[in-house]
């Protein structure tokens, strides 16, 4: 990333009062995550013929005195009728439900867990690609390597409409997957048993909550899950 220190910030689209180096470090800190968790593959531009496009472009988030970079789609409702993005998730009424089994069983306490990144951690459902930001076009100059290129999408970009019920999937594969033995329940689907030790588990996008024995539960759930 030795190539963003030299940029000039008229390359990019300035949106915040912040300093020329305070937004390019927030942008390189940003695609180091993106590179990390593997959302993108450099894909030749005339080779994504028959896949769907997105716009995409860097978005500030404020929180607190941080201000933190996403690379986002910008995939709007209107643009198309869906059924494959709805996302089951608990409410502060079914969530009483895992303090009721939870004062049942004497043994167990609650486990509140929150996953870092979770669209970057969820599979991509559709065959979709996006246009890098400027920075990533830079580096690639800067290395010899061909700019002619898109994005093809290998995880969810904050912002598509299937990004929630992808990681809704994801999260279902791995809790139910070789191993684990949760159950997914029919009738509320935001909640995972496993009749061996009892454990349930209720899940909100991003976040767990659920009642346990001990904490090897959770040091587990940090092994499947970031």
């Amino acid at each position: 990333y030795e190539p963003l220190e030299g940029l000039t910030i008229d390359l990019l689209s300035k949106i915040t009062d912040m300093s020329d180096a305070e937004e390019l470090a927030g942008k390189k800190g940003a695609l180091e995550m993106l590179a990390h968790y593997g959302v993108y593959q450099d894909v030749p531009s005339d080779q994504c013929h028959g896949l769907k496009e997105l716009r995409a472009r860097w978005e500030p988030q404020t929180r607190g005195t941080q201000v933190k970079w996403r690379y986002v789609a910008q995939e709007f409702k209107w643009m198309e009728l869906r059924d494959d993005v709805i996302a089951a998730s608990s409410t502060a009424q079914t969530s009483r439900l895992l303090d009721f089994v939870g004062i049942k069983e004497e043994s167990h306490g609650e486990l509140i867990g929150n996953c870092v990144k979770a669209y970057y951690q969820a599979g991509q459902t559709e065959e979709v690609f996006v246009e890098p930001p400027a920075e990533h076009f830079e580096i690639l100059a800067a290395m010899g390597r061909p700019t002619d290129i898109v994005w093809k999408l290998l995880k969810m970009l904050p912002g598509q409409s299937a990004a929630g019920a992808g990681w809704i999937r994801t999260a279902r594969q791995r809790l139910e997957g070789e191993g684990e033995g949760f159950e997914n329940s029919a009738g509320l689907p935001q909640f995972y048993y496993r009749r061996a030790d009892k454990i349930l588990i209720g899940v909100h996008m991003d976040e767990f909550y659920g009642e346990c024995p001990g904490k090897g539960v959770i040091a587990r759930l940090r092994e499947i899950f970031d």
